[in-house]
């Protein structure tokens, strides 16, 4: 019986290993997949992209590929060679061994490690300030209010998680669904999503971007297309990035504690498309992964700085102080933690707020808080109409006063047709004019006055609303559909330095690189577009054996601009229609007449008179524009001397000089070398020439 366990015990674990080492194998294979393109690949140490370092040191990492910076050893021998050992000396292959030495195992390594410290670094910096770009413009994605949204979540063997959110995010129904596998499943799936649609009056389906997802794509558009062709019921894709991570942190326990972690992430998909910025500010940004090997960057580069962009934006949007949770609160400028939970526990014990004033009465909330985080806090439908927009409590008086100049009142701000008639009277054009006037008038700060009038144009707008709207589809797209110069329209996932993903309806996003962007040069693709953008896009190539789209942003025939000036002084080449700017020659001078000496400098002496040129002061475009006029480098060794007083220096024998008799001191040594010279060499040389240190 014994050894019938142990023997068991000894299959399982043999099985258990053997799993194991083919999800190694299996992950192995992925990575050689991935690393296929840096196979054999060299490329100068200069021209090294940022994401491709981050790439090298995750290849180099799991062992796919070895990482080397090739020096030419030989040539920096001979160089330090040059400088080090004198050419006739004694001692000169012993001393070129040891050089060699020094290099091979200490100095050329150390370099090598520093060089790549440096490089990792700067590829480190620069991914955090793309994976920053990209959640900004994220996190301030046009929201999609007073809209009910039926949120899908796509998956496998489980089913599809369905929950239906009314206008505020709440959760109202939810369902599972089968939208793969039999006819049958599929059929009874999409009746059961026509009917939540119907029972809670739903508008809109959010699909989350993921495995599966084209799948129910296709699924939702049969269904739309069979319940509800005449109706405007649409969907879109969401991306479902850090979902997950929200499913199982505490404050989605605290806001759903009866649902469970897919329940809690399909909400979240739907959250998103209502309002981005009051979710995703939940989610811990480092789990949303908006950047290229955001995943190698250590934490101490990227915490920081994804936290002061949340921070800005939720800043800049501003925060409905009856709606915002906990969580959304703690990014105002001026609240913790402990005050935000406050001001949330206050609310439901006393119900909304009506005034910005009212926040005083939170307990913790003192003068300074109050005066940091009021301008923040939005109060919609409120008593003062002026607690629902950016101006503080502190301006108000002021604000009143600009308003009656204008011609109105404070209450005529809640009026629609008021406010038509007040975006008459301040046209944006008129700010400037205006701001100056009321400043000198009411003797108060020209900034201060600008925001008040900026604020009192755009009332009750949000600032997301200037970005692209939101792209809603009604029929799914094939890759076999695809032909070059399609125009198609696709919404922007993610974005790096070369290039953005786009999603436009298939299983694989399509790419627009940097160069199909712009007819002009451009640095960053973040100048053109950003994620969560609707763009129209024009296909170049569509491969249907390996799954790749190539897109561009340009129309097809467009036709490209001249470079400029190019970066080493090259001119750029000349339009036609540009006029030139070569100078016309000058007339000749009359005879006996006194040439103008301004004439020299310019160099307009006759030919005869022209001095040899000089090429060691052109301006090579090699270099940039520098001028070659510099000494030629000097390899003669020189002497760094600390203390300013000169010693006496005992001259060495000749007998030290073949290498016959003992050293004395470090400084017999140097005068071997020619770092320093006797006090009898000097003298012998001249006092007027010096020694040079």
């Amino acid at each position: 019986m014994v050894r019938s366990q142990n023997a068991l015990k000894k299959k399982k674990r043999a099985e258990a290993k053997k799993k194991l080492d083919e999800i190694k194998q299996r992950q192995r294979e992925h990575f050689e997949r991935q690393f296929t393109e840096f196979f054999n690949f060299s490329v100068k140490l200069r021209g090294i992209p940022p994401h491709c370092i981050l790439a090298f040191n995750r290849g180099e990492r799991h062992r796919i590929i070895n990482v080397a910076i090739d020096i030419d050893e030989a040539k920096v021998l001979e160089t330090v060679k040059e400088i080090c050992v004198p050419p006739e000396h004694v001692h000169a292959d012993f001393l070129t061994a040891c050089l060699q030495d020094a290099l091979h195992k200490g100095v050329i390594p150390t370099l090598i490690r520093e060089i790549r410290d440096d490089m990792t670094e700067y590829a480190e910096k620069n991914a955090v300030k793309n994976f920053g770009q990209n959640l900004r413009n994220l996190l301030l994605q046009r929201p999609l209010p007073h809209k009910r949204v039926l949120a899908l979540e796509p998956s496998g063997k489980n089913g599809c998680k369905v929950a239906a959110l009314d206008e505020f995010g709440n959760l109202i129904g939810h369902e599972n669904v089968f939208l793969a596998g039999s006819a049958e499943r599929r059929e009874n799936a999409e009746k059961t999503l026509a009917e939540m649609i119907r029972k809670f009056n739903l508008s809109v389906i959010a699909i989350g971007i993921g495995g599966g997802s084209r799948i129910a794509e296709e699924a939702v558009a049969h269904m739309i297309e069979t319940h509800f062709a005449d109706s405007d019921v649409a969907y879109i894709m969401v991306n479902k990035v850090g979902s997950v991570a929200y499913s199982t942190s505490p404050v989605a326990k605290e806001e759903l504690p009866h649902g469970d972690t897919s329940t809690r992430a399909t909400v979240s998909i739907g959250r998103r498309l209502q309002n981005p910025l009051n979710e995703l500010v939940r989610i811990e940004p480092t789990s949303l992964g908006f950047s290229t090997y955001h995943q190698d960057i250590r934490g101490k580069y990227i915490k920081q700085m994804l936290d002061e962009v949340v921070e800005s934006c939720v800043n800049v949007v501003g925060v409905d102080l009856n709606s915002a949770t906990s969580a959304h609160l703690t990014h105002i400028a001026g609240l913790n933690p402990m005050t935000a939970r406050r001001i949330y526990e206050y609310r439901r014990e006393h119900g909304a707020f009506r005034t910005r004033e009212d926040l005083r009465k939170v307990p913790g909330i003192n003068e300074t808080v109050y005066t940091h985080a009021a301008g923040f806090l939005r109060i919609i439908g409120g008593s003062n109409p002026l607690d629902s927009t950016n101006i503080h409590p502190e301006s108000y008086e002021l604000a009143a006063s600009i308003i009656e100049k204008l011609g109105f009142a404070v209450n005529d701000l809640r009026s629609s047709e008021k406010m038509k008639a007040v975006a008459e009277k301040v046209p944006a054009e008129k700010i400037g004019e205006l701001t100056v006037q009321f400043s000198s008038e009411l003797h108060a700060g020209v900034n201060t006055v600008r925001d008040i009038l900026e604020n009192l144009l755009r009332f009750g707008r949000d600032p997301r609303d200037s970005q692209p709207p939101l792209r809603f589809r009604r029929k799914a797209l094939k890759l076999e559909d695809l032909a070059p110069g399609m125009e198609l329209s696709g919404t922007v996932l993610n974005v790096a330095e070369f290039g953005a993903f786009v999603d436009i309806g298939l299983p694989e996003s399509g790419f627009v690189h940097i160069s199909q962007m712009s007819t002009g040069f451009i640095r960053d693709a973040h100048e053109r577009v950003a994620p969560g953008n609707t763009v129209r896009l024009w296909v170049v190539e569509a491969d249907v054996s390996k799954k790749r789209v190539s897109l561009s942003l340009l129309p097809p025939g467009t036709e490209r601009q001249q470079p400029a000036l190019r970066a080493g002084g090259k001119e750029r080449e000349r339009s036609p229609r540009e006029p030139s700017r070569e100078r016309a020659p000058r007339p000749p001078r009359p005879e006996g007449e006194r040439r103008d000496p301004r004439d020299e400098s310019r160099g307009d002496k006759p030919s005869g008179d022209r001095p040899p040129r000089d090429f060691s002061r052109e301006r090579d475009s090699r270099s940039g524009g520098r001028r070659f006029d510099r000494k030629p480098f000097d390899r003669t060794p020189k002497t760094f001397v600390s203390a300013p007083t000169k010693k006496e220096v005992k001259p060495i024998t000749e007998k030290m000089k073949e290498g016959k008799e003992p050293m004395r001191s470090f400084s017999d040594l140097a005068q071997l070398f020619g770092r320093t010279q006797s006090s009898g060499e000097e003298n012998d040389r001249g006092q007027n020439k010096g020694t040079k240190k």
